[in-house]
């Protein structure tokens, strides 16, 4: 299990820490402007938290704007529902207000403070949680999926070349593997009729919406048109010889799955950013605003 604890008093986080750790890796955020920035590097390194403990009542963004934010970056990353991120608020506040508002915004527990650590453990670990091993939303685990009849040899190809390639032998079976645990990015071979027609693509993309996918062809017999305009990326023309095509075929889709991680982060910082400059603004006016004094 990977958790996120969220609180600005530290007297809090260390007793939760020293509740959790003994379960799995533990990190901390002392506000909720942390928490976006520590949610946001886990997905970018295709990983997300299985618990975030989060405080309601922190300064400049409570913990209600934050469980906000945090199912934003989950959405935008195409973690599917289900998959996100469980979330525990925690608060001094025992009102029914907070609590529908917590339940509302996706929260599976609300723990009132001073804490009962003992019903906090039972009733994390009632749902399975405690103990989970660290996990990728989703699945989302960096494989790159190889969806053909004998995908053997392409699994063995991208092997050599560093890559964790995992064999899938139907349509049907890729379907249920990226459902079931994801990758970021597909190999298909297009002797297979659903990519041929563009309908695997179609469905893979449904699923995972940032999902990268190649193709590999057979010119001529198997035109690639039907498979662009599908969503494919790339295309890789057989018969595929040594594999170095289809290696640098993947080496780009990797490319560009990064270019996406860096423009998402370089997004969240920005917004990070705006927001700070706004909170500063509506406690110091500028000098074209400030009230002047007359002599």
């Amino acid at each position: 299990m990977r958790a996120l604890i969220v609180d600005d008093d530290p007297t809090c986080r260390l007793l939760l820490n020293r509740t959790l750790a003994p379960h799995g890796r533990i990190d901390e955020a002392a506000n909720g402007w942390e928490a976006i920035m520590a949610v946001t590097a886990l997905i970018l390194n295709h990983r997300t938290y299985d618990l975030i403990c989060l405080d309601v009542m922190m300064p400049d963004l409570d913990g209600f704007g934050c469980l906000e934010r945090i199912r934003r970056l989950e959405r935008e990353a195409g973690i599917l529902p289900g998959c996100e991120a469980r979330v525990a608020m925690t608060t001094a506040l025992d009102d029914y207000g907070s609590a529908k508002r917590a339940f509302a915004n996706l929260a599976e527990f609300f723990f009132i403070k001073p804490f009962e650590l003992k019903k906090v453990v039972e009733d994390l670990r009632s749902t399975g949680i405690l103990g989970r091993p660290d996990r990728a939303p989703g699945g989302f685990d960096g494989e790159v999926l190889v969806v053909a009849a004998e995908p053997a040899a392409m699994v063995e190809t991208l092997a050599r070349a560093g890559y964790h390639a995992t064999p899938v032998e139907s349509a049907v079976a890729a379907l249920a593997k990226v459902r079931a645990c994801g990758a970021p990015l597909a190999v298909l071979d297009a002797g297979l009729p659903e990519v041929a027609c563009g309908d695997l693509i179609c469905d893979l993309l449904e699923l995972r919406s940032w999902m990268r996918i190649a193709v590999v062809y057979q010119p001529g017999s198997q035109p690639a048109d039907a498979m662009y305009q599908a969503g494919a990326m790339v295309a890789c023309a057989k018969p595929l010889g040594d594999g170095g095509g289809l290696v640098q075929t993947v080496d780009d889709l990797a490319q560009n799955l990064a270019g996406w991680r860096r423009r998402l982060r370089s997004s969240a910082e920005r917004v990070e950013k705006a927001e700070r400059v706004e909170r500063v603004e509506r406690v110091e006016p500028s000098p074209a605003t400030a009230p002047t004094t007359v002599p």
